[in-house]
């Protein structure tokens, strides 16, 4: 999945919790750090109020 395809399922779905699956090839692990630079699929942490 290229980081493309990411972002436009993280914005097509809608969904905080949302993980895409990225092979571990060379440039996978590039998708991968595009993403978490763009904060997808970071855990969105909470507290209970």
């Amino acid at each position: 999945m290229t980081p493309r395809e990411a972002q436009r399922l993280w914005k097509a779905l809608n969904r905080p919790n949302l993980m895409v699956k990225i092979p571990s090839t060379v440039a996978g692990i590039q998708a991968v750090e595009v993403l978490i630079a763009e904060g997808i699929n970071k855990p969105n942490l909470y507290r209970e109020s």
